[in-house]
């Protein structure tokens, strides 16, 4: 018997429009009751970076290697092969929105250069309506591409870049945006189906990266990760894939890599540090001096001289002694200062071993 003033769940489901199992009767409220819903866990394409199901965004500048990315994971899923910080990559087809770079001279050439599989990548070329063909668009389109993902069973969706595929709708408008990403995100979940992005930076360098994704953080918003590409300040030639967000898990480390005549090539091991840290350029006039740089060196090596120490205290003594982060990191690799982590524990900064005497 029920108490005077309570509803069972029955009269609760039936008072928001639904029955017992939370399927809507009538116009209303659709609402799902949280344990009638079958706990699932993360699927990964690429190991805590990008999920199968969810949409993730790849961010950077024009030319600092974005595609190179995108097109090393198509190749990838392609073979199966082992992700460069390790795991294999699920084998299968892949779709691809590509409006910048030709499939002929540029893409193809790239996926079998890393050992992929192109008969097993469709490009959405266009959509095919009463005889004609015409651009695809994510605003009008979005059938067109569930039928491909569909017939292919895709495993990975690669848009490149997504500016490129808004229709009318309006990059800066934040409610626009969204009511094309919510379903488009749905459609990665119904297919189980990884989506990558790729958005370029707007010029204002003074923003963090994560707001200068196209001007609009619904983006942002909308992706379950983001990366950066860019290139390595200290270091010429060298480029960095770095975590913006993760509403997934941790934060994985960080990848460097180069780009030669042959392609994509991957460094073995990880990088610490943010994407502020690592791909933040400095501003003409805003250059630490070389007092400032020496005083950096100094303060790390006194800091270091009796054993290795958390990077995380290490931040907080250099920011008590006026040290700035970016300041830091330079004098890191000054000294050639080794980060080190041990299992799941913090990182640990040191002093580079010293060469044994002849």
């Amino acid at each position: 018997m029920t108490a005077p003033g309570k509803l069972t769940a029955d009269q609760i489901a039936g008072v928001a429009g639904m029955n017992g199992n939370g399927v809507a009767r009538e116009d209303g409220p659709v609402l799902v009751r949280l344990d009638s819903v079958t706990a699932e866990r993360v699927t990964w394409l690429w190991p805590r970076r990008f999920a199968r199901g969810k949409l993730g965004l790849v961010v950077g500048d024009p030319g600092d290697g974005k595609s190179f990315v995108t097109d090393d994971m198509m190749a990838r899923c392609t073979r199966g092969l082992d992700w460069p910080d390790g795991g294999a990559a699920p084998l299968g087809d892949v779709v691809a929105l590509l409006a910048e770079d030709g499939m002929a001279d540029t893409v193809r050439p790239r996926v079998e250069g890393q050992g992929g599989n192109a008969a097993r990548i469709y490009v959405l070329r266009a959509v095919r309506q009463e005889g004609q063909e015409r651009p695809f668009t994510l605003e009008a389109d979005l059938g067109a591409l569930e039928m491909a993902l569909r017939q292919t069973r895709a495993v990975l969706l690669v848009v490149d870049p997504l500016s490129a595929y808004l229709g009318r709708r309006d990059s800066y408008k934040d409610s626009e945006i969204r009511g094309l990403l919510t379903p488009l995100a749905s459609l990665a979940e119904q297919y189980h189906c990884a989506i990558v992005g790729i958005l370029h930076l707007t010029k204002n360098a003074q923003r963090r990266v994560l707001l200068r994704a196209q001007g609009n953080i619904a983006f942002v918003a909308q992706a379950r990760t983001v990366f950066a590409v860019g290139p390595d300040p200290e270091t010429p030639g060298r480029r960095l894939f770095v975590t913006v967000k993760s509403n997934l898990g941790v934060f994985p480390p960080g990848l460097a890599f180069r780009i030669g005549d042959d392609g994509l090539l991957w460094e073995t091991g990880t990088i610490e540090g943010s994407a502020e840290q690592l791909l933040a350029a400095d501003e003409p006039g805003t250059r630490s001096d070389r007092r400032e740089r020496e005083a950096a060196v100094q303060f790390l090596r006194e800091a270091l001289s009796s054993g290795p120490v958390a990077s995380k205290d290490l931040m907080g003594d250099a920011k008590a002694n006026r040290v700035a982060q970016r300041t830091l990191w330079r004098a890191k690799t000054d000294l050639g200062v080794v980060a080190e982590r041990h299992g799941r524990g913090p990182w640990y900064w040191m002093l580079p071993h010293p060469e044994p005497a002849p």
